[in-house]
């Protein structure tokens, strides 16, 4: 694969909401209006320091009682994830033994009522008493009630504060406040919440433009290198000796869909692999190297063509025996294959044409992982097992003979990073992003396509058009 980054062209965003809503208060600097959508009952913000704020500013109640509806806070409306409601809390001053408690529950959004709150039916979540000396910094961390979080619903966070003791001079510091969800009240209309698409999934990306509203780990896909569209890859199967260099010994064509989660990066590809054209005996079948990506990263890899049994696997479908994830797509090409007649399937034009199934694989990763991880990704042929043949620059896997580099008419030279490629920089394998109209039966690529050999020679950097039908390209008489 080349780096597909590129060639998918994902300039993809999503305005992705944030995943949690908090306040710690000092933007707002004691204006209890500049907490936009936030609720106080009987509290001021203040960072005065003879009240013992936290950190700067904090929330601060009037003196406490037994009736917890006399000081209250109403977070904004959020819809809920799943985890903790965390916040600092502390008196103003310690009080003995005597009990001083917070509640925190749950208020419905009701689109009927003028703020929006269903006040009939809150939801109880839990309470918190202060330890003695209550005047210490008190992390608290209340649950989301599973009945709240992820459900789509909108519910307002309601704090209330109780003297267990009755009427006692002592304050409610609060300060640092997290709660896992997503901001979705509308300060333009009275707080309520926001007219907006539903998130089902709650992946930050709304059901509207979400491939997979209903799976978390995946948002959209894109192909490569197109939904209609099959890209090839051409191998001479010769390799470390030239041979006749007609690259129709694999002619390899493919499509990938790539998955991509909420974040851009790839949690699963669907692979589509056709074999059309084998002009030789010796390429026994073909794999994909993870180059940079353990095994242990692939959750699953599944569809491969293995008929030999000669390719141990792990459980997960990837080969053993690698330190970095290989996947044999296919172990004998003969097997998928449908031919007509003679030994070169699809590469003498007289021959009739035959045909060939499609193998359809399926890579998960245990966690999606960045475009850029795939940069290394490389497809390649293989005749004997360790007889590996990549595109010029990529790796081979662990399995490699590494004592056939640099024999023949192979110029690799692994402690400098150099591989498959000879010394004028020819390649032993190609990869063009459309269907590719290869060479005849040994017809040289060069005599078929007349700048290919000064498009290898430049290492890609002039003729890139090399393959097309532009005039002076191309040799129609020697193509297949």
């Amino acid at each position: 694969m080349k780096n597909l980054a590129i060639a998918l062209g994902l300039s993809l965003s999503f305005g992705l909401s944030a995943q949690t809503v908090s306040t710690d208060f000092e933007s707002s600097k004691g204006n209890r209006s500049a907490e936009t959508c936030w609720g106080f009952g009987g509290f001021s913000l203040t960072a005065k320091s003879n009240h013992k704020p936290i950190n700067g500013y904090s929330a601060r109640s009037g003196s406490l009682n037994s009736n917890k509806n006399s000081f209250w806070m109403k977070s904004p409306f959020i819809e809920l994830k799943g985890g903790n409601i965390t916040f600092d809390a502390r008196l103003s001053s310690s009080d003995g033994s005597r009990s001083f408690i917070v509640y925190v529950d749950f208020i419905p959004y009701d689109a009927n009522d003028t703020y929006g709150e269903d006040d009939a039916n809150i939801v109880s979540g839990g309470s918190y008493t202060l330890n003695s000396p209550q005047e210490n910094i008190q992390a608290v961390s209340i649950p989301v009630p599973a009945t709240v979080a992820n459900n789509g619903k909108a519910y307002k966070v309601y704090w209330r504060f109780e003297s267990a003791a009755g009427n006692r001079n002592r304050r409610m510091i609060v300060d640092n406040i997290s709660i896992p969800g997503v901001y979705v009240s509308d300060p333009s209309n009275n707080c309520k919440v926001l007219t907006q698409v539903a998130d089902s999934d709650f992946d930050g990306v709304d059901d509207d433009i979400d491939q997979y509203p209903n799976d978390p780990d995946r948002a959209y896909a894109a192909y490569n290198p197109g939904e209609n569209t099959y890209g090839t890859f051409a191998y001479e199967d010769l390799w470390p000796a030239k041979g006749d260099y007609d690259f129709n010994d694999l002619v390899l064509d493919h499509q990938e869909l790539f998955i991509f989660d909420a974040n851009n990066r790839v949690k699963e590809i669907q692979a589509k692999f056709v074999v059309r054209a084998l002009g030789g005996d010796l390429i026994q079948g073909f794999g994909v190297h993870f180059f940079g990506i353990n095994p242990s990263q692939i959750e699953s890899a599944t569809g491969a063509s293995l008929t030999t049994g000669t390719i141990a696997t792990n459980a997960n479908g990837t080969e053993q025996g690698q330190s970095s994830a290989v996947l044999i797509v296919c172990d004998d090409v003969e097997q998928v294959i449908n031919r007509t007649s003679g030994a070169f399937f699809n590469t003498v034009p007289e021959n009739p044409e035959g045909t060939s199934d499609t193998i359809s694989v399926n890579v998960v990763f245990t966690t999606a992982i960045s475009m850029s991880d795939m940069d290394n990704v490389s497809i390649f042929a293989y005749k004997n097992r360790d007889q590996e043949i990549h595109r010029k620059g990529k790796r081979p896997t662990d399995k490699a003979d590494q004592s056939l580099f640099g024999t023949m008419d192979d110029a690799s030279d692994p402690a400098n990073g150099t591989y498959y490629c000879t010394e004028q920089g020819h390649p032993w394998a190609i990869e063009l992003s459309q269907r590719f109209d290869y060479p005849a039966e040994r017809v040289d690529i060069v005599q078929a396509y007349l700048n290919f050999a000064n498009w290898a020679q430049s290492n890609g950097g002039a003729y890139e058009n090399w393959y097309t039908q532009e005039s002076g390209n191309r040799n129609s008489g020697n193509l297949y």
